[in-house]
């Protein structure tokens, strides 16, 4: 199987189920994102955890092409500078986080998950 269509179907399943949670359950989600960055030691661990997602993508699928499989790509470097910001400024990081846990921002980013979800799920599938 294609690089691209195997990463088009996990980030869009990702991301359709991180819409959903978004969607059905923003304010458990902001309480229990307070406590995660609260957490310094699970900070760190998501930090490894975004950086290890960034570079398997980056390493494995770093397309720089004018249609759809740019998405993977983008989301690979995403990833990547996400998990070292969080490893390598983490106080940052925190403020960045808190910045955009407002529900008023939660549901808005809910369905940009869900769209982008249900893009990727169906180029992966049925493209």
């Amino acid at each position: 199987m294609d690089a691209s269509l195997f990463l088009a179907r996990v980030l869009g399943l990702y991301f359709l189920v991180v819409g959903i949670a978004l969607l059905l359950r923003p304010k458990s989600l902001i309480e229990m994102a307070d406590e995660f960055m609260a957490n310094r030691p699970v900070m760190f661990l998501s930090g490894l955890l975004a950086l290890t997602v960034g570079i398997l993508i980056v390493a494995s699928h770093n397309l720089w092409t004018p249609d759809w499989r740019i998405v993977p790509t983008l989301f690979g470097w995403i990833a990547f500078l996400k998990g070292t910001a969080i490893l390598c400024l983490p106080a940052n990081w925190t403020k960045i986080g808190r910045f955009f846990l407002r529900e008023s921002f939660l549901i808005p980013a809910g369905m940009a998950y869900l769209l982008l979800g249900a893009f990727l799920a169906y180029k992966g599938f049925f493209g």
